[in-house]
C-alpha cells in the first residue's frame, strides 16, 4: 500500500509540474492556481464572504486577504463590510464588470 501511495504522489508531482498548475501563470492567466480559484469562487457565488472562500478553498486567511486587496486594486472585485451586528467583521465580496473578463 505504501508503494501505491508513493507512486500516486510521484505521478501527481510530475503532472502538476508538467501542466504548470503550480506556476505563476496558470492557464496563461497571469495568476497562480490559488489566485485563479479565489476569483472563480467570487464569480460563481457572488456575493460571497471572504472567510467562506478561505474555508472552502482551505487557504490561509492572510493570503486570501492579500489576493482580494490585489483584485480590488485591479478593480476586479469590490469588498464591503456587512452591517448586521453578529457579522460586522465579515467582508462581502462581489465581482465588477472588469473582473468578469478575467474569469
Amino acid at each position: 500500500m505504501d508503494e501505491a501511495i508513493a507512486s500516486v504522489r510521484r505521478f501527481n508531482r510530475f503532472f502538476t509540474r508538467f501542466v504548470g498548475a503550480l506556476g505563476s501563470n496558470f492557464l496563461e492567466t497571469g495568476m497562480t492556481l490559488a489566485k485563479a480559484r479565489v476569483l472563480f469562487e467570487i464569480a460563481q457565488g457572488e456575493p460571497c464572504f471572504a472567510d467562506d472562500i478561505q474555508r472552502s478553498l482551505d487557504l490561509d486567511a492572510g493570503f486570501v486577504s492579500r489576493v482580494l486587496s490585489r483584485f480590488e486594486r485591479r478593480r476586479w472585485v469590490r469588498r464591503g463590510v456587512v452591517s448586521s451586528p453578529p457579522s460586522r467583521r465579515r467582508r462581502i465580496c462581489s465581482k465588477r464588470r472588469t473582473g468578469q473578463a478575467s474569469v
